[in-house]
């Protein structure tokens, strides 16, 4: 997802504005994100039957600590052409609630909506063996509707 340049606000000196807190706009950072986790669902099984055990309906809620490896590289902005990229590993959380339904003996149809959340920070030193640095800290938020086909035995 291609997320355009947003205006933030900057703490410390800038090559281009003055010192202190300011607000400004970097241009775009490309973030790439590589993320795992073990999720934890909660299921109510509703309309159980000898051929559906488990319920034929199973309304659920899952929760999950992911662990997120963020990579960052600052060479389109304007601020930090010369500065290398850097990587972050970071855990945030995530959450979500669903549908499924049987509808043959091991086929379910789901529905999901999830929310996840990471605040990866960066360390950015200038290229140029000048030691110039910048932290940059995100928040990094996602709202995810899935729906598929479940097999279960």
């Amino acid at each position: 997802t291609t997320i355009g340049p947003q205006q933030v606000r900057a703490d410390g000196c800038l090559a281009t504005g003055p010192c202190g807190t300011n607000r400004t706009r970097f241009g775009s950072l490309d973030f790439d994100v590589f993320g795992i986790s073990l999720d934890v669902f909660l299921r109510v099984p509703l309309m159980k039957s000898p051929d559906a055990p488990g319920g034929k309906i199973q309304p659920y809620v899952l929760a999950g600590a992911p662990m997120f490896v963020t990579s960052v590289d600052p060479r389109n902005s304007r601020t930090f052409r010369d500065n290398d990229g850097d990587t972050d590993v970071s855990f945030g959380y995530k959450g979500g609630v669903g549908l499924a339904f049987y509808v043959f003996k091991n086929l379910m149809i789901f529905g999901e909506y999830r929310f996840t959340h990471v605040s990866p920070e960066f360390e950015l030193r200038s290229s140029t063996g000048t030691g110039a640095k910048a932290t940059v800290r995100t928040d990094l938020d996602t709202h995810t509707g899935l729906a598929g086909i479940s097999a279960r035995w």
